[in-house]
């Protein structure tokens, strides 16, 4: 069984398909899934949506992986090894991240397909474009051509094939700017320079693991135009993530609080602006659909983890959406790395655990 996903997901990593250049894999997936007699659609962003016949009296269920890759994803050369470890050839990415689970949910319906799709629970097909920007795909997606109500994303990379995340952070986007005053390094009088007070607003915000619930970093920071000129402007972007929405409008709060209290009173200007990047969600270990999927995933001899992440993903946007979804882990390791690798049996064993939710 699964006799054709190697060679699936090898015809797959190697289509270039960066976030923006995802048309030709979508081309490629609307190929196979028209082979297998299942008409697809590409909506105005891009996204590919289909809708998979099965027995009627099951629930319909989702299915979802994205299309895009990061960079460095052009050129992909997949070298297999002969214990099965497939990686690229050490200067891109593999794209295992997300074309395992593509490669694996094609494996399926080929499967379902001698069938004639008369077993399996009916399936909406959405494979998104833009995962890897903030989830631009799943963001714009018409909801509306959806019948499912429940279902799976694959794209987690943290722990064993099956295990479920059951907890994602929400996540806020932090820019601050300060303006004070530019000068010739020779005249000093006349700036205001901006840097000690992002010095000390720094100094006095909680970096890193502010706790179980809650990180902050501000990782890019923007200042000066020359040695030789006093810097009188800055931007500082940053982001903080928390399992706890309250907490994290507090934590963004103070972060904004700090700079303004330091600027004050020393003729610098302050400007603040937060984007909301995703909403978190969390399920309870008593829940339901949890409680079945676990339970299905029992029969084919899994006892999946239950994770909390601090990665965002499309299920974050589901979930929001009003779609009750688990994100499946997909056995890719180093995912956005030149060392990204995943093995054929692992391809195999997820391509098995997505087969055994649907059918």
């Amino acid at each position: 069984m699964f006799n054709q996903i190697k060679d699936t997901f090898i015809d797959l990593v190697k289509i270039d398909s960066p976030t923006g250049f995802e048309l030709n894999m979508a081309k490629f997936v609307m190929g196979k899934l028209a082979i297998l007699g299942i008409n697809s659609e590409m909506d105005v962003i891009g996204n590919v949506i289909a809708h998979v016949s099965g027995d009627m009296r099951k629930e319909v269920l989702f299915l979802n992986a994205h299309l895009d890759t990061v960079e460095p994803g052009n050129g992909i050369e997949p070298v297999v090894e002969p214990d099965g470890r497939i990686h690229s050839k050490g200067n891109t990415i593999l794209g295992a991240d997300n074309k395992g689970a593509i490669a694996a949910i094609l494996e399926v319906l080929r499967i379902f397909f001698k069938d004639g799709f008369k077993k399996n629970h009916p399936i909406d097909l959405v494979f998104t474009v833009g995962e890897e920007a903030g989830s631009r795909g799943a963001l714009g997606l018409e909801y509306e051509k959806l019948r499912a109500k429940k279902g799976y994303v694959f794209d987690a990379s943290d722990g064993d094939i099956g295990d479920i995340e059951i907890s994602a952070p929400y996540y806020n986007k932090l820019e601050i700017w300060l303006t004070g005053r530019s000068s010739h390094a020779m005249d000093p009088e006349l700036g205001t320079n901006v840097l000690p007070v992002l010095a000390a607003a720094m100094t006095k915000t909680n970096l890193g693991r502010v706790n179980g619930r809650t990180l902050v970093n501000l990782g890019l920071v923007t200042a000066g135009t020359g040695i030789n000129v006093i810097p009188g402007d800055v931007e500082v972007v940053g982001e903080v993530r928390s399992h706890d929405e309250s907490e994290l409008e507090r934590v963004t709060k103070e972060i904004f609080d700090t700079f303004e209290s330091e600027a004050k009173d020393k003729d610098i200007e302050v400007e603040t602006a937060v984007t909301r990047e995703n909403y978190g969600y969390e399920f309870s270990v008593k829940d339901k659909f949890l409680l079945e999927t676990m339970g299905k995933l029992s029969k084919i001899n899994l006892e999946p983890g239950l994770l909390k992440v601090w990665g965002c993903s499309d299920a974050n946007i589901f979930n929001r959406m009003g779609l009750k979804v688990l994100n499946i882990v997909d056995g890719g390791r180093d995912s956005h790395s030149v060392d990204e690798e995943i093995t054929v049996d692992e391809l195999k064993s997820l391509a098995k655990v997505v087969k055994r939710l649907v059918e």
